[in-house]
């Protein structure tokens, strides 16, 4: 499933905010997107391992759970 960013679609639903996205795109660390024209659209399975792929135990673990 394809989800379009309007601000209160999928970053909200990993707990970031669309600038937060906006960000990571232009420093090139963000989750994979697709771009459609000039919107930018995530695959929700992406978005979500994406955000699983940041997982910590501590502030001292720079390394994936």
């Amino acid at each position: 499933a394809l989800l379009v960013p309007p601000p209160a679609v999928p970053p909200r639903h990993i707990g970031v905010s669309q600038s937060f996205l906006e960000k990571l795109r232009v420093a090139g660390s963000s989750c994979p997107y697709i771009k459609i024209g000039s919107r930018v659209v995530y695959d929700l399975r992406e978005l979500e391992e994406w955000a699983r792929t940041r997982t910590r135990r501590n502030t001292a673990n720079s390394s994936a759970a």
